[in-house]
């Protein structure tokens, strides 16, 4: 048998997690297909049950693998099947609305490879425009996200370094990590449903003293979607989402009864708000989703 005529096994392994999201998906895949030495990298997309047609495009990315879920078991249940599937030691956890630059995913894996006290690398993500949209926050407190929920406000960020430097917290929209840190920590925990999984490996990054390294000269675009108002059955599950991980995140951190307290406070708030008439069918069914413990996992009472 000729050796140099068996197939490479891939290096890296660009993982998408998708939901009703055709075109955005089709502009990801054309902009990884043509990545620099695409021969090493594998294209793993999990999609979480869409219904818009996405299936089509198993044709038009033949090289691309595709996972289809019966339904939406949230990000972080797809984003354990995809790292269980990954054939690459290096993950590029990425969103559809990414589009990587041909050079992007090379750099970004030779930066993790030089250095042992990296768990990920982030590039500087912009806009179509050029504009800035790196996401960096501080490593979230179970306060912080109470207040930024309650409040309606958007978790503050911090500046990002001018030049290379390293984030506490960001998003995974375009973030390289080791496979085998992810292994480490047994995957992420899928008490998680649609919120709070990249807190959670930020979060365990630093504990272990690694770092998240920010090359400011590595630039992936990302595109925004449409902004849909969505109907009150549906905002109360999205938000029941973000409550059960952050009444997880405390549990995790603080113990059992920290969760506990963390849900009844919300469940609370949630209740007063419906009595006093603010959005109360939203409010209301916000607070008997929390009571019943419902988040993205499958079992959600409304189609996401």
């Amino acid at each position: 048998m000729d050796e140099s005529a068996a197939p490479l096994t891939p290096r890296i392994t660009a993982l998408v997690t998708v939901l009703n999201q055709k075109d955005e998906l089709r502009r990801c895949l054309k902009a990884l297909e043509a990545s620099a030495n695409r021969e090493t990298l594998e294209i793993l997309v999990v999609d979480r049950g869409s219904h818009d047609g996405s299936a089509e495009l198993d044709s038009e990315f033949p090289a691309a693998t595709f996972l289809r879920m019966p339904r939406n078991f949230g990000r972080t249940k797809a984003w354990n099947i995809g790292v269980r599937t990954a054939a690459g030691e290096l993950l590029l956890l990425l969103s559809p609305l990414a589009e990587v630059q041909p050079g992007a995913i090379a750099r970004l894996a030779a930066r993790l490879e030089s250095d042992d006290s990296a768990a990920a690398v982030s590039p500087h993500i912009t806009t179509p425009a050029g504009e800035s949209a790196t996401r960096s926050y501080p490593l979230p407190t179970t306060s912080l996200l109470y207040q930024t929920w309650k409040n309606g406000i958007e978790i503050p960020t911090l500046a990002l370094p001018e030049a290379e430097g390293t984030l506490a917290w960001t998003p995974f929209e375009a973030l390289m990590v080791r496979k085998y840190f992810v292994r480490g920590i047994n995957f992420f925990d899928e008490r998680y449903g649609d919120s709070l999984a990249d807190a959670e490996l930020s979060f365990q990054i630093r504990r272990a003293a690694k770092k998240i390294v920010y090359l400011p000269e590595v630039r992936v675009v990302l595109h925004q979607r449409p902004q849909i108002v969505a109907p009150p059955a549906v905002r109360a599950i999205i938000s029941a989402d973000f409550l059960s991980g952050v009444a997880t995140f405390a549990a995790k951190r603080s113990g059992f009864f920290a969760g506990i307290a963390y849900r009844l406070r919300a469940a609370g708030a949630c209740l007063g708000a419906a009595l006093t008439l603010r959005d109360s069918g939203y409010n209301l069914k916000l607070f008997f989703a929390i009571v019943s413990g419902q988040k993205v996992d499958g079992f959600q009472s409304v189609a996401l």
